[in-house]
């Protein structure tokens, strides 16, 4: 069986830093949380901390996967997770944005290296 490659989910916006991820159909909020962000720092998905330390990811789920929307209302939700803001929307995008965190020399360290 041939897997259909010329679909990729995970896209660079074209500024080097933002990285919007497509959810599949059926796809889990959590498990489309984990792979942009994996997609985003260029890590296996593996390496990541749990979720559960960033967002309660069963809460998650009742929010993103609940169904469709019948009052017509979008709307996102957003947190840090992995040195990464993540932002979930009612159509399905993920879009993970790794942010410059401070060490403790107070410079600033890039989360993708």
């Amino acid at each position: 069986m041939k897997t259909d490659t010329s679909r990729d989910p995970c896209r660079d916006d074209g500024d080097r830093v933002t990285v919007t991820y497509d959810r599949s159909p059926g796809e889990r909020a959590d498990m489309s949380v984990i792979r942009g962000v994996a997609c985003a720092l260029n890590v296996d998905p593996l390496r990541l901390s749990p979720l559960y330390e960033a967002v309660d990811p069963d809460a998650l789920a009742r929010l993103m996967d609940g169904g469709q929307r019948t009052d017509g209302e979008q709307f996102e939700l957003s947190f840090r997770y992995e040195s990464c803001e993540v932002t979930l929307y009612a159509d399905g995008r993920v879009v993970v944005e790794p942010v410059a965190e401070r060490d403790a020399t107070d410079s600033f360290v890039d989360p993708r290296q």
